[in-house]
Order: C-alpha cells, then structure tokens, then sequence
C-alpha cells in the first residue's frame, strides 16, 4: 500500500505491481527455460535481501514462495551491538571482515544468525516437498546482497 501511494501522490496511476518472488519467478522463467526431464524437476532461489529472505520455487506446475523475516541487516544490526559500531562499520565489517580489529569474535556474532537463517530455509523447503512431493528441488540458486556477509555462502551450501 505504500508503494502504491507515493505513486498515487504524484497523479501516477499504477497500472501493474510485481512482488519481489514474482518477480524472481517471471526472471527464471525467462533466463533458464526448461525442456524435456528438466521442467518435472524444481529449482529454489534463494534471495537473501536487508530486511528479509524470499525463497521461490520454480517449476512447470508454477511458482511457490515464502518469506522470511531475517536479511543482511540482522547481521549489521547485532555487530553494532555486539561493537558499539555504526551501522556503515558494521556493513563494511559485513562485507570485508578481514579489516574488523576482532575478527575472530566475527563467527560468535553471526552464528546464531546464519543458524536461524538456515533453520528457516530448511523448514521452507521442507514445507515446500511436504506438499510438491512429484516435483522435488533439484537445485538452489543464491542471490541478494545478504549473501555478501562471509560465510553464508558456505553454509547455504553445506545445508
């Protein structure tokens, strides 16, 4: 609603509006058209945002998705508690952790994070091959500037 009216505000009428795991779907549907054995499999994208994480499930019957409540900015958030830091330091930290004076207390941060990240995934797919049992995930593809705080790449991957 409030994306619609600071259009509405400015005598602009909305004609469409796309979600953001519309929005993925429309984007895999386009890049990566499937043919054959692979359109009866799925791929999961996982778009790991500031505020939150989508995760979307593509596959011939349509699209399935889900979002959840944690994003990079959890991790920004508990190194400005943890370091009594300002929001920029703790997005440069983020994303170049070698330069933190601390950065072995880095992974006590951010661990319980990336655990609550990775039990939401899990419990997402999990709902997801609950009720799409005919069209497992084949595949997860990563995106977002989430993914830029090191380590949860590897972990996403490990899972």
């Amino acid at each position: 609603i409030q994306h619609v009216n600071l259009l509405t505000d400015r005598t602009l009428r909305p004609l469409l509006l796309q979600s953001d795991c519309v929005a993925l779907f429309n984007f895999y549907s386009a890049a990566f058209p499937k043919s054959g054995n692979a359109a009866k499999q799925a791929t999961a994208i996982l778009d790991v945002g500031a505020d939150n994480t989508n995760l979307v499930v593509c596959s011939d019957q349509g699209v399935w998705f889900r979002s959840m409540p944690r994003g990079g900015d959890d991790l920004n958030r508990a190194l400005m508690r943890r370091f009594e830091i300002s929001f920029a330091s703790a997005e440069q930290i983020k994303r170049r952790p070698v330069k933190a004076k601390r950065v072995s207390s880095l992974q006590d941060v951010w661990e319980p994070i990336f655990n609550h990240t990775l039990k939401d995934v899990q419990d997402s797919l999990l709902a997801y091959e609950t009720t799409h049992r005919k069209r497992p995930v084949a595949r997860l593809l990563c995106c977002g500037g989430g993914l830029g705080a090191l380590g949860l790449q590897r972990r996403l991957l490990g899972m």
